[in-house]
């Protein structure tokens, strides 16, 4: 086998421990087309993306020994067909469709891509492992498509294959953020103090640990099912929320997220409320 491009970062190695040990769900993100989509024009488009960005045309490799701590784990290039990453589908935007994109798994080690497309007429749903892609991978990946259909012509002819042999990809950073000096210093200051001085800051300072125990949440566990309800948004209510995290400095998706942990939580508390103890 050939040598890996460059070995896994240590995001892309937690990724990797996810998915070796299936503690993880499927990202995915849905769009619909104003252009058509025919097989010859998205292959052709497809061909161009991933020769642009060709760490879509790659795998991960290596030895799955926690002992390793996946270090031992690099990006190869595989062959991508078109067959081995678009599928048709009969699902509507029901939640059965979002329940069948998580049962779906992409393995490491193996020459097959970490993604793929589900397409029904112009609605294209990308899913893929989150080894490589997030959110704004996800937005980007349907721009540069959408890009690529309204610029290809109609008379182009179906490819098969979608990439050629890879031979590089760019360095990537292992680092979010460079921490201050004051959390350098705190944070050695708190890995060096012993125990029982810990135990006697916990005991006396707030919060008290020991008097009120850190909540432990139920561990993960495998094959977890998840059930899904669509949630609608007009333009002018995603308008009006873009403004809103604009703001404030904060972003769309952790923006929404909050809102709905916070009108969860107070449903959750008024329903529980109505609930008669004896």
């Amino acid at each position: 086998m050939n040598t890996a491009l460059r070995p896994a970062s240590f995001f892309e190695r937690y990724q990797i421990c996810r998915t070796e040990n299936r503690y993880y769900l499927n990202f995915n993100i849905t769009a619909e087309y104003p252009v058509s989509v025919t097989k010859e024009k998205l292959s052709n488009a497809l061909y161009n993306i991933i020769k642009e960005n060709q760490i879509l045309g790659c795998n991960f490799f290596g030895n799955s020994e926690l002992k390793d701590d996946y270090k031992n784990f690099g990006l190869k290039g595989i062959p991508v067909t078109y067959d081995s990453l678009v599928y048709e589908t009969e699902y509507d935007i029901v939640p059965e469709f979002f329940e069948f994109l998580n049962s779906v798994h992409f393995d490491v080690n193996c020459d097959k891509p970490l993604w793929r497309l589900f397409v029904k007429g112009n609605r294209i749903t990308i899913c893929c492992n989150h080894g490589f892609f997030d959110g704004n991978v996800g937005a980007w990946f349907h721009k540069e498509l959408l890009k690529q259909l309204k610029d290809m012509p109609d008379d182009v002819e179906f490819k098969e294959s979608l990439n050629d042999q890879v031979t590089w990809l760019p360095s990537f950073n292992d680092t979010l953020y460079n921490p201050s000096i004051w959390f350098a210093v705190t944070t050695l200051v708190k890995h060096f103090t012993p125990t029982w001085i810990k135990r006697i800051l916990a005991y006396f300072t707030y919060p008290n640990v020991y008097k009120y125990p850190k909540f432990q949440p139920t561990p993960i566990q495998l094959g977890q099912h998840t059930d899904y309800r669509i949630l609608k948004l007009t333009k002018n209510q995603v308008s009006s929320i873009l403004n809103f995290t604009r703001l404030t400095g904060t972003k769309f998706t952790p923006g929404l997220a909050a809102w709905c942990k916070a009108h969860f939580k107070r449903s959750i508390l008024i329903s529980a409320c109505r609930i008669p103890f004896h």
